[in-house]
């Protein structure tokens, strides 16, 4: 593994393309609970820079953790939409619904919406934590109404839920997937289809 990272190394000190050390981290990828990694004795190295072992890193805003359940990604989320709607529900009284929805897709959807398609499909329990605060929302847009069905408010007012969010994100992905608008992944790609269905 230290050749192939010297000379990448080597490339891109030749091409005046230097490496930041300092952020640079590695991670190991794994899903049981009693994996063993070889962190351990294995020692990374760019130069004489021990690369770093991480086990979450924050990539382009994105919180990727070494078992891809993205829950500090969420929790994060969750913090910042949670204070956002804090500010929604104190402002509530001198706002109209129309500017109430904006608020809400400037200041809580964006941030549900940014690679959903990554992080959208993990455990519901998760994502729980960000549907409950999509349905404080509709306790705010219609206030001072108390008693409402929480599911025809959210076709009401055309909000789709997290779920439905990275149901429809999927679909868009794998349908540009087939009319080979990602033509770069389809040498990655292999199909497994090998039975005749006709």
């Amino acid at each position: 593994m230290n050749l192939h990272l010297k000379i990448i190394n080597d490339w891109a000190i030749d091409n005046r393309l230097p490496i930041n050390t300092k952020k640079t981290k590695y991670m190991l990828f794994n899903y049981k609970k009693n994996f063993n990694d070889f962190s351990s004795n294995a020692i990374l190295k760019i130069g004489s820079f021990e690369i770093e072992m991480v086990k979450s890193f924050k990539l382009l805003g994105l919180i990727i953790d070494n078992k891809l359940k993205f829950k500090g990604h969420i929790d994060k989320i969750v913090i910042t939409i949670s204070r956002n709607i804090g500010i929604i529900n104190r402002i509530k009284f001198n706002l109209t619904r129309t500017t109430l929805l904006t608020l809400y897709y400037s200041l809580i959807f964006s941030h549900i919406y940014y690679c959903n398609i990554l992080w959208g499909s993990t455990f519901k329990t998760y994502l729980n934590k960000i549907y409950g605060i999509q349905k404080k929302f509709l306790k705010i847009i219609n206030y001072p109404q108390t008693i409402f069905i929480i599911s025809n408010n959210f076709n009401y007012y055309n909000i789709l839920t997290i779920f439905e969010l990275n149901i429809l994100k999927s679909c868009c992905f794998f349908s540009q997937l087939i009319q080979n608008k990602f033509s770069f992944l389809n040498n990655h790609i292999k199909s497994n289809h090998y039975i005749n269905t006709k």
